[in-house]
């Protein structure tokens, strides 16, 4: 009976203090390399999308305003954050006025008028068919409030010098600003040529 007893002892002894200590180590370890590898994987997956919004944020409005002012028959005015140029997309005779500009609220804005006929291009809005209005950004960082304001467009001549005259414009450089939300901002740069004899 002695022996079974002293037999039951050892085994109900459990683990020992070191045994312990020895276990709680090699758990801390592990788990801080699953914590690293996790907060690796959640930080890469942050930046791919911060990446692909701000991607998405500058290849549409710039593809837009690329194809829309390379077409531009004329024109009409230009400032830093505003450009109003005449197209007809679809060669039917009928004029489109097309404006891109940016405000202080941090949009970027595509507006559209289609005219009925070849009408001769004046500053008058009036006698239009059709307005739309696009909202292309609503970070925009080029004129908005609380940040140092940036040009969106800058006009340039023949000479490379720049253009404030309309009739002479030969290349238009854009220069969209993003927000990216923490008081930082992006950009992306386009120079885009006008058609020859316009």
């Amino acid at each position: 009976m002695r022996n079974l007893v002293h037999t039951l002892r050892q085994e109900d002894a459990g683990f020992t203090l070191t045994e312990l200590l020895v276990y709680v180590s090699l758990l801390g370890v592990v788990l801080a390399a699953a914590y690293a590898g996790m907060f690796a994987i959640q930080k890469a997956a942050n930046v791919s999308e911060s990446q692909s919004r701000f991607t998405t944020a500058f290849a549409d409005p710039m593809e837009q305003m690329s194809r829309i002012i390379m077409q531009a028959t004329k024109i009409q005015a230009v400032s830093p954050y505003r450009i109003e140029v005449w197209t007809d997309r679809n060669l039917d005779g009928k004029p489109q006025l097309n404006a891109f500009y940016c405000d202080t609220a941090g949009w970027l804005t595509w507006e559209w008028w289609q005219y009925p006929d070849n009408l001769i291009y004046s500053t008058n809005p009036g006698g239009y068919t059709q307005w739309k209005r696009w909202v292309m950004d609503i970070n925009n960082a080029n004129e908005k409030t609380g940040f140092t304001p940036q040009p969106l467009f800058v006009s340039y001549n023949a000479s490379n010098t720049v253009e404030t005259n309309p009739d002479n414009i030969e290349y238009v450089k854009v220069d969209m600003v993003i927000d990216n939300g923490d008081r930082t901002t992006s950009n992306d740069v386009r120079e885009i040529s006008l058609r020859e004899g316009r």
